[in-house]
């Protein structure tokens, strides 16, 4: 792509040639391709469930929807991450004015003036976090955790939130791309890798424990009418727990079965998080975009994971990320421990991250900076007596979803974690022993004093998950 012209990128100091790094990368390239390291399968063809679960629609619904609307917000992902990584300096020191970008357009590659090879905007988005990326390798190799289980998508701890996001950041973006020979669906999705791996590293991480995962992306997303007071406690936001299978985020009882053959909506395709960008104000942005983490098996039987980007809203995916969005908003999340301090070692060496990640801080989260879900239930409210209410009676148990209410009454507690008074009843006193808050319920049996409905099918993740082989 040539840069537009605007743009002033004069390079004429410079010789027309190609750099050892350029040659080095495109050579790696070209290694990769010919070992089948790095061939993948030809994706298999999205389905309509695939395309419900991610967008909301089918895909002839798709086809005939706005989809300059959804470029459009592509393109603004994509330029506000170059900017917030720090983009403009880098391209400034070349001559070239990141603002002069067209802001509707994904503008990946362009060409200076003087110069005969294009430059590649994901491979320098991607030099940006570098140092980071190999400091989580180091990381995740100073302990036995990946390499006795390398098949880890359940019993994560917050300290691997590293190992996590690194393997986001592929490879494959810190070689120069063929832009010229690619297919616009092979551009995107560099793009989109680019974006994914970028905001995930920009990203404050945020660990949901397992007990709880299960129920946040399985919950009824907030009211319409309170999402737009959804706020986000930083920039970007990174989400992750362990897996949990797509069809059971689907909500139908039937869906092992019936979408064993799709790509996305599969019994062995795992939700494993999210990444979430806010407005200057905190807000999510009713046209942007988020991303789901999913984790899917490739033909060689192993698990790779990827952030997919989608829009928020009340299909699936875009469910998830408003559950996400809610939890952040309006439940506590703890702060990360502190690492203690080594006497050994020069800060940010391969030793002294080796030492770190060996201390139960590092692993609670500490390193890396990660806040956990803390979620503590609402004080009970005084139990009426069955059949109060009246209603149909019932003959087995029913499961209510996770869902939010929006004036819970919380109890309001001194500095040793104790009631300061009544939560309910005559001595209880708004804003005094008592304040009310939006708040989440966890997935809750109705009536467990019945029998289980027969035929209620239980979901099991699949054992033998590990990450791509390329990024190993």
């Amino acid at each position: 792509m040539s840069a537009p012209a605007e743009k002033e990128a004069s390079m004429s100091d410079e010789p027309n040639r190609l750099s050892p790094e350029t040659l080095r990368g495109m050579l790696d390239a070209i290694e990769d391709e010919m070992s089948g390291r790095r061939a993948p399968e030809p994706p298999r063809e999205a389905s309509d469930e695939d395309t419900a679960f991610l967008f909301g629609g089918t895909k002839a619904e798709l086809d005939a929807g706005d989809g300059a609307g959804q470029n459009r917000a592509y393109a603004v992902l994509w330029n506000r991450v170059l900017a917030d990584a720090g983009m403009g300096e880098v391209l400034a020191r070349m001559g070239v004015d990141l603002a002069s970008f067209p802001e509707d357009t994904t503008a990946a590659a362009f060409r200076p003036d003087g110069r005969d090879v294009d430059i590649d905007l994901t491979v320098l988005l991607a030099e940006q976090f570098r140092e980071a990326k190999a400091a989580d390798e180091r990381f995740e190799k100073a302990t036995d955790r990946w390499r006795k289980t390398p098949g880890r998508v359940q019993g994560y701890v917050p300290g691997d939130a590293g190992s996590f996001r690194w393997s986001l950041l592929y490879r494959e973006l810190f070689r120069p791309f063929w832009w010229s020979y690619a297919s616009p669906e092979d551009a995107n999705d560099r793009i989109m890798k680019a974006i994914g791996g970028a905001a995930a590293y920009m990203a404050v991480p945020h660990f949901i424990p397992a007990d709880l995962a299960l129920d946040v992306v399985t919950s009824t997303p907030p009211a319409r009418e309170y999402r737009g007071e959804l706020r986000l406690p930083a920039r970007y936001v990174l989400v992750f727990h362990d897996g949990v299978p797509t069809p059971v985020v689907m909500g139908d009882d039937d869906t092992v079965d019936r979408f064993g053959e799709n790509y996305i909506v599969s019994g062995e395709t795992l939700v494993l998080g999210g990444i979430l960008a806010a407005e200057e104000d905190g807000r999510i942005s009713a046209d942007g975009l988020g991303f789901i983490i999913l984790g899917r098996r490739d033909s060689s039987g192993e698990y790779g994971w990827r952030a997919f980007p989608v829009p928020y809203g009340d299909h699936p995916a875009g469910r998830v990320l408003l559950n996400y969005a809610a939890l952040l908003s309006w439940e506590n999340w703890s702060a990360p421990p502190k690492v203690p301090s080594s006497p050994h070692g020069k800060e940010g060496t391969s030793n002294q991250i080796k030492r770190a990640a060996r201390t139960p801080e590092a692993q609670a989260g500490g390193w890396h900076g990660v806040r956990v879900l803390d979620y503590r239930p609402p004080e009970p409210a005084p139990e009426r007596p069955r059949g109060e209410s009246g209603g149909r009676s019932l003959r087995y148990r029913s499961e209510r979803r996770g869902h939010y209410k929006y004036r819970v009454r919380i109890g309001i507690r001194d500095e040793q974690d104790r009631l300061v008074g009544p939560v309910y009843g005559a001595n209880a006193v708004e804003g005094v022993t008592f304040e009310r808050v939006k708040k989440w319920f966890r997935r809750t049996n109705v009536r467990e004093d019945l029998p289980e409905r027969p035929g209620s099918t239980v979901y099991q993740v699949t054992e033998g998950v590990t990450r791509e082989a390329e990024e190993r």
